[in-house]
């Protein structure tokens, strides 16, 4: 007949094997709070560079949609700047603006709305078409590099 180990006894040897083995669970502890820390870091900086690349591809996009403004504005309608070519650039800049922040996001849509409103404009020299797109555009890069260099 076998004896049942008292309640007293069980406490003793699960302090005993707490003891034992103190530095391996104090080891999977920091192991699990290095592991966590790593990746809230890693998620952190993959967040980083997918700001920095739509910023960067923004910035390109808003170049090519002044050369589109500007032809129209002093040179007129060609083969390869037309009033689609800024449609499709101020789209793209708006959709584009979605993968930063609301900020830029905001200026983008302003943006896009005074491209909406002074397109057929362009062109004329009593417009303020030119000169309000261009406050727009102006903003919108601003408020990209500014994105860029808050970045860590």
């Amino acid at each position: 007949m076998k004896l049942m180990p008292s309640k007293s006894s069980k406490i003793r040897s699960i302090t005993q094997q707490f003891k034992q083995n103190s530095i391996a669970i104090v080891s999977l502890f920091i192991a699990v709070i290095g592991l966590t820390l790593n990746v809230l870091y890693m998620e952190h900086k993959e967040l980083n560079s997918n700001l920095r690349t739509a910023s960067f591809q923004l910035l390109i996009e808003i170049s090519e949609f002044e050369k589109v403004t500007f032809q129209l504005q002093y040179d007129g309608k060609s083969e390869d700047y037309n009033a689609r070519t800024g449609w499709v650039k101020v789209r793209l800049i708006k959709g584009l603006s979605k993968l930063t922040n609301p900020s830029i996001s905001k200026n983008a849509e302003t943006l896009f709305n005074s491209w909406q409103n002074h397109w057929d404009s362009l062109g004329e020299n009593n417009s303020n078409a030119f000169n309000d797109i261009t406050q727009k555009t102006n903003h919108l890069r601003e408020s990209i590099i500014h994105l860029i260099t808050q970045l860590d």
